[in-house]
């Protein structure tokens, strides 16, 4: 069996909603997710501030062949002070709503000592943009029709970290230019990122496909996208398993 594409493996990345303030059984948008599995647990896993405020425990996950939103109650977000990103473990009631969704294996993620040099290889990024082109949501009925949306990029040069302030050690930083964004080979007008947050970056190095990041921000001045390494993500999958 051949080991799956990033294409394949993006088929685990969703939008996320979250309750409408005024009506909370009506989802609002609020970013993308990755379902993966790790010791042996399931999880989904976003940028903490699609959350808004973390005592919320109420969100959905889209599946946007279906045009369906799945509610999901949970116990608890878990994350780390100073990331934006927050790992939600799942227990069979919620496996069950999920039907057959994909969850990305462990072998497929990468984590500290597979890191690569930050120069290796390329990366693909996907996600869901939330604007008006790219979306519609029916509320009352809980129907979405959202488009998915993916670019090729590099690792952005070593001195955007310093001059943002970024550590590499825990994020990862890929070029975004809107005007050199090409899909298919050919030049693109990408949508706006807003939405792609808690999306996937892809790292392909050596003939590997790798899920390398959970993206959580967009800084337009350095025209650049930073997400969480999963490295991180790991580490807090493991103190879940280790204390529930």
């Amino acid at each position: 069996m051949s080991a799956p594409t990033a294409a394949i493996l993006a088929e685990s990345i969703l939008p996320v909603f979250v309750p409408d303030e005024r009506h909370p059984e009506i989802p609002d948008r609020a970013g993308t997710c990755v379902l993966v599995r790790l010791n042996s647990r399931h999880f989904v896993v976003t940028a903490k501030h699609n959350f808004g405020d973390l005592t919320k425990q109420q969100f959905f996950v889209g599946r946007p062949r279906l045009g369906q939103v799945i509610p999901f109650h949970v116990g608890g977000i878990y994350t780390v002070n100073d990331l934006d990103v927050a790992v939600i473990p799942l227990n069979d009631e919620h496996l069950a709503l999920l039907g057959a969704l994909a969850f990305i294996p462990e072998p497929y993620i990468e984590k500290e000592h597979e890191r690569q040099p930050p120069s290796d290889g390329e990366f693909i990024v996907f996600g869901f943009p939330d604007s008006n082109s790219q979306f519609r949501v029916n509320r009352p009925t809980r129907k979405i029709d959202q488009n998915s949306f993916y670019f090729r990029t590099v690792a952005a040069a070593a001195d955007v970290a310093a001059r943002e302030r970024i550590n590499i050690d825990t994020h990862l930083i890929l070029q975004f230019d809107p005007d050199r964004v090409a899909v298919g080979g050919e030049p693109h007008k990408p949508p706006k990122p807003r939405g792609i947050s808690g999306g996937g970056a892809f790292h392909i190095t050596n003939g590997r496909v790798r899920l390398a990041a959970i993206m959580t921000e967009h800084r337009s001045l350095s025209r650049v996208l930073v997400g969480v390494r999963m490295s991180e993500v790991v580490a807090i999958a493991e103190h879940v398993t280790s204390v529930t």
